[in-house]
Order: C-alpha cells, then sequence, then structure tokens
C-alpha cells in the first residue's frame, strides 16, 4: 500500500510540475520545434550552426539568401525598415528569442512565479532573464510589439552585458535607450525599429525560446540571421550550409560569366542563359586553373558540382 502511495505521489507531482506555466523552453520542446536540424546542439536544445558557417554566411547578400528559401517554400524570412546602431557592418548568430507583451497583473504574477521556479534571477527586471542564458554566438531577438516610448529593453548597462555575453547584438522589434553610449560599445550592434530616452514601463516579458513574430517574419530559437544595411533575413537552420554553398558557388559562377563575356567567344544569352554541355565542359576547365582563393573547400564544390548536373 505504501509502495501504491508513493507511485501516486510521484505521478501526481510530475502531473503538476507538467501542468505549470513554463516561461522558456525545455530543449526537448526547443528539438520537437526543430526537428529538421540533424547536427550538433547547444545545451538548451537549440540547434548549433557551426561558427564557421555564421562567418561564411557574412559574405552573402540579402538577395542570395531570399532566393534561396524562397526556392524551398520559406518566402515570409525577411524584414527590413530597421534603425541600426552601425549600418556599416554585418551580423550573423544563431537565434534567442523572446516574447513582450502590456503588462497584465494576474499574468505577471504568473510569469514571476515561473521565473522563480526555472530559477531565473528575481533582482531586477524580467527583461534582464533572456540576457542570462546568451552565449558567444548568440544573436538575442524579442518582439515587443513595436512600442517605442517607455518599450526601450536595455539601454547602455544591458547592452554591454549583451556583447559580454555574445560579441553580437540584437534584433528588437521595439526600441533601445541610451544610444550615444551603446554605440561606443566594442562588439556590439542593434537592429531595432525605434530609439527613445525613456524607460521600459507597462510591459511583460512572456516567453523565452518559444516562436515569435518579428514584422513579416515567423522566428524560431536556433534560427541563423543574416543582417546588414539592406535587413535582416532569418534562416531556418537546417538549410544554412546549404544556402551557404549554393551563394559561394554563385558568386564562382558569376566571375565566370564575366569572364565569358569579356571574352565575346560565346553570345550574351549562351552565357547568360541555360549553358549546353560545351560550355559546361569550358567552366570545368577554368575551374580548374582557377587562381583565386575559392569561398568553399574543393571537396564541397566537387560535391555541389556533381549534385547540380555540372559533371
Amino acid at each position: 500500500m505504501k509502495r501504491i502511495l508513493l507511485i501516486i505521489a510521484l505521478l501526481t507531482g510530475g502531473l503538476l510540475a507538467n501542468a505549470q506555466q513554463r516561461l522558456g523552453s525545455t530543449p526537448e520542446q526547443i528539438k520537437s520545434l526543430t526537428p529538421e536540424w540533424t547536427g550538433e546542439r547547444s545545451a538548451d536544445g537549440r540547434p548549433r550552426v557551426s561558427d564557421q558557417l555564421l562567418e561564411r554566411l557574412k559574405k552573402l547578400t540579402i538577395e542570395e539568401a531570399w532566393e534561396k528559401l524562397k526556392t524551398k517554400g520559406y518566402v515570409n524570412q525577411y524584414e527590413g525598415d530597421w534603425q541600426i546602431l552601425h549600418s556599416d557592418s554585418v551580423m550573423t548568430g544563431r537565434v534567442v528569442t523572446a516574447q513582450y507583451m502590456p503588462a497584465r497583473p494576474d499574468l505577471k504574477n504568473v510569469i514571476t512565479a515561473a521565473g522563480k521556479a526555472e530559477g531565473r534571477s528575481q533582482a531586477g527586471g524580467q527583461n534582464l532573464w533572456p540576457i542570462d542564458i546568451l552565449v558567444n554566438g548568440d544573436v538575442y531577438v524579442a518582439d515587443s510589439y513595436g512600442k517605442i516610448a517607455d518599450g526601450t529593453l536595455m539601454g547602455s548597462s544591458l547592452s554591454s552585458s549583451v556583447a559580454g555575453h555574445t560579441k553580437r547584438g540584437v534584433i528588437f522589434n521595439g526600441s533601445i535607450r541610451d544610444v550615444a553610449e551603446v554605440a561606443e560599445i566594442k562588439n556590439f550592434n542593434a537592429w531595432v525599429k525605434g530609439m527613445d530616452p525613456s524607460v521600459i514601463a507597462q510591459m511583460q516579458l512572456t516567453s523565452i525560446n518559444q516562436p515569435i513574430r518579428i514584422g513579416h517574419v515567423t522566428v524560431l530559437p536556433g534560427d541563423v540571421v543574416l543582417a546588414n544595411k539592406y535587413g535582416t533575413i532569418f534562416i531556418p537552420s537546417h538549410l544554412v550550409e546549404d544556402l551557404v554553398i549554393d551563394g559561394e558557388f554563385q558568386a564562382v559562377h558569376d566571375q565566370f560569366e564575366r569572364y565569358m563575356l569579356l571574352q565575346a567567344k560565346y553570345s550574351t544569352g549562351q552565357i547568360h542563359g541555360t549553358w549546353t554541355p560545351e560550355i559546361k565542359k569550358v567552366f570545368l576547365d577554368w575551374l580548374d586553373h582557377y587562381t583565386g582563393k575559392l569561398p568553399m573547400s574543393k571537396p564541397d564544390l566537387d560535391k555541389y558540382l556533381k549534385a547540380n548536373g555540372y559533371k
């Protein structure tokens, strides 16, 4: 009888724990959101696209990334109309998401209890909680419903913390403050909808590492973002490697096109259109004698050529 009562108690406790409102996704929940990723994951369950791929991604244009995603059926991945702290730089990274909503006392109590149960710091505001989990290579992406005045998710202190944790920056459907000081912080950039001197007020955090909306885009934890002065594009983790190699190949392809057009051996239509087997052979010979530095490894290039009918 004691054993039966113990089992009932354990089952009841487990059900209550599962029923309790969570603020942050568990690793299992994140894995269920990103089942097409088969590579390494971070401790929190997010897909961990390699640092090497993040660096190579910086060389792609927004258009190259957008076109590749469109062919895969991902047509809602781009968001523009940003105010950018340093518009001359490019940022890539692994996304950590957060959702904010207008303050509501009863829900705030629930979220506060959830944060406490999950071991989140009770000192300071809830807008510190997403920052506490950031690691190098992360980009903090938050939807604060476009609130500018009284919607400043961070100023110079929290921006310094983000820079220290990630060496990256933030993307906010909202605003920041202390802009003059923030602009001086090394290893930090921001894509935001506005800048304002006010302090965050009448807002509350409602989720961490769950799906959020940034303008026209649904963003998942572990997505990879490419952000530059032309906008932001959010890439599903399982598509990053193919997208990078495809973009790198396209750069080499375009270089060959320009070279051949200058030779005037073939018509513009022959070079700029669908290649004949003869032109493909010329291209492969050109690659064999290529004197520049290829953007991808030779094995990656050979794999791509075979997969796309060049060999």
